[in-house]
């Protein structure tokens, strides 16, 4: 009984390697539980030897060598061997199948250069027909610490409150992304090692909370055309350099909501930029923006900008966010014939006269305690 006992705690525990094996499919534990049905099929062997029957017909086979132990002890080391390699080739056979060769012993056979397996893995993401997602540079950069999140159209990597990891391994990995791909950054306190993921697939970064004031890790990153540096630096110490923005020529959107900016002159050279906001920055010039001539939204709600004439050539800026402050700077923008969209914060009781002069416009949204009666009656006349 104690031999059946052990045989059958021997049967558990490969049926517990082989559960692990298919939930991870990696090479070593898959390795492991061939080795526990081996150890499983030999003992079932020894158990069926070990039987009177068997013995009785095995002595009277040992008979055929006379007295010649060394004879029959040979013998039967080559049919246990026999046995065994028999036993091997059909779990190697059984695993081919079930794991479609995962693991590839020292015996695998030579593969030309043509046939050998590339360094990524490949398979194809839902919705999207001709999408390929790389499982091995994604499980490289999960093992660095990056949060993945993958979607039909590219993968998102998240750092949330902790260094950056290496990035020379994660550029590494990164690069041979078949996928466009973003970044996104919590809480992190510099983004230094950045700069090289230059010449990569990253379309956007997104940087909320951050406790620095250098963003030159952005340079290089030519591929960019969404850029979001929110609430940064956090603690409000200190003031952003704006400046490796310049060389991000292909932006079309740039959201510095709450970043300490004050001097916005590197969007000058932004041509492509469509999308622009300001909001709550301590930014008082928009002259850097005049010739921007794509834009199409902008929020300087927050600020302390007066002067919207740089803004009078912006013919295809159709949405405007603002605050009190600017509405009397709206007389500049009259022959803005795409401007159809104004949002207005202001906790201020605001005069909304100006507004009436805005012939094209369609939308207008008020927050706050506007004087409403001095539009209604500017708009009559």
């Amino acid at each position: 009984m104690r031999r059946f006992g052990i045989f059958s705690l021997e049967i558990l525990v490969s049926l517990v390697l082989n559960l692990t094996a298919s939930l991870f499919n990696k090479p070593q534990a898959i390795i492991l539980s061939k080795w526990g049905w081996l150890v499983v099929l030999i003992h079932a062997t020894y158990l069926l030897v070990s039987t009177k029957r068997v013995e009785v017909h095995a002595v009277r086979a040992r008979s055929l060598f006379g007295r010649s132990t060394v004879i029959s002890y040979v013998v039967v080391a080559l049919c246990c061997a026999s046995l065994g390699m028999l036993y091997w080739a059909g779990i190697n056979a059984a695993y081919s199948l079930l794991f479609h060769d995962a693991t590839e012993g020292p015996q695998a056979k030579t593969r030309s250069p043509e046939e050998l397996p590339s360094s990524s893995v490949s398979i194809p993401i839902p919705g999207q027909p001709n999408g390929r997602l790389d499982v091995s540079p994604i499980e490289k950069l999960s093992d660095l610490g990056w949060t993945v999140k993958p979607s039909p159209k590219y993968v998102q990597f998240e750092i949330a409150n902790k260094p950056l990891p290496p990035m020379r391994e994660s550029a590494a990995s990164l690069r041979q992304l078949h996928k466009p791909f973003r970044l996104h950054f919590q809480g992190v306190k510099g983004i230094e090692g950045l700069h090289q993921l230059a010449g990569t697939k990253c379309t956007k970064v997104e940087i909320s909370a951050g406790e620095f004031t250098d963003i030159s890790g952005l340079l290089g990153l030519t591929s960019l055309t969404s850029l979001i540096i929110s609430q940064t630096p956090i603690s409000g110490l200190g003031i952003v350099d704006l400046s490796p923005v310049a060389s991000l020529s292909h932006l079309r959107e740039l959201n510095l909501f709450g970043t300490k900016v004050t001097d916005i002159s590197s969007i000058a050279n932004l041509t492509n930029l469509e999308i622009l906001n300001l909001k709550e920055t301590p930014t008082r010039d928009l002259s850097p923006l005049s010739g921007l001539v794509a834009l199409k939204s902008l929020d300087i709600t927050g600020t302390s900008i007066s002067d919207l004439s740089p803004l009078s050539r912006l013919e295809d800026l159709n949405e405007l966010g603002i605050g009190g402050r600017q509405i009397p700077g709206l007389s500049n923008l009259t022959k803005l014939k795409h401007l159809r969209t104004i949002r207005i914060i202001d906790q201020a009781n605001i005069d909304l006269a100006p507004v009436a002069a805005l012939p094209n416009l369609e939308y207008l949204w008020v927050w706050g305690p506007p004087d409403l009666p001095s539009i209604i009656s500017s708009s009559h006349n």
